[in-house]
C-alpha cells in the first residue's frame, strides 16, 4: 500500500510538471510598442521639417508621460514589481522630466490627459522634499497659465 502511495505521488508530480510551460515572451507586445515608439517619433520629426519645435515637444513627451504613469499604475496595483534599481531609473526620469516642464511651462496644459498622466507619474516617484516643493511650483505655474 505504501508503494503505492508512494507510485501515485511521484506520477500525479510527473503530470503536474509535465503541464506547466514556460513563460514565453510577449513579442506581440513589444511589436506594438515599437509601432508607437516609431509612430510618435515620426510625429516629432514632421513638427521638426515644418518648423514646430513647440509641437515636437508636446509630441515627444507623450511617451515620456504615458510610460511614467503606466509604471505607477502597474506598480500600485501589483502588476509589475519595481526594483530598487527601476525605481531609481524612474525617479531620474522623473526629476529630469520636471525640469523639463519647468522650463517648458508655456508648454504644457494641465487639461491635457497626457499632462495629467505625467503629473500622477512625477507625483509618484518624487518623493523628496524639495522634488515635493517643484512639483507644486509647477501645479501652480501650470494652473495660472492655460494656453
Amino acid at each position: 500500500m505504501k508503494s503505492l502511495s508512494i507510485f501515485l505521488a511521484g506520477f500525479i508530480a510527473v503530470l503536474l510538471s509535465s503541464c506547466s510551460t514556460t513563460p514565453k515572451p510577449n513579442y506581440q507586445q513589444a511589436t506594438e510598442s515599437d509601432l508607437v515608439q516609431a509612430d510618435v517619433s515620426l510625429g516629432v520629426l514632421k513638427q521638426l521639417d515644418a518648423g514646430h519645435v513647440d509641437r515636437a515637444r508636446k509630441i515627444a513627451m507623450i511617451p515620456v508621460f504615458s510610460g511614467m504613469d503606466s509604471a505607477r499604475f502597474d506598480s500600485i496595483h501589483g502588476l509589475v514589481s519595481l526594483t530598487p534599481e527601476e525605481k531609481e531609473e524612474w525617479t531620474k526620469v522623473a526629476r529630469e522630466t520636471l525640469d523639463y516642464m519647468l522650463r517648458h511651462t508655456d508648454e504644457c496644459d494641465s487639461r491635457d490627459l497626457t499632462v495629467q498622466a505625467g503629473m500622477r507619474g512625477l507625483r509618484y516617484f518624487l518623493t523628496e522634499p524639495d522634488d515635493v516643493r517643484r512639483l507644486d511650483e509647477l501645479s501652480g505655474r501650470l494652473e495660472t497659465h492655460k494656453p
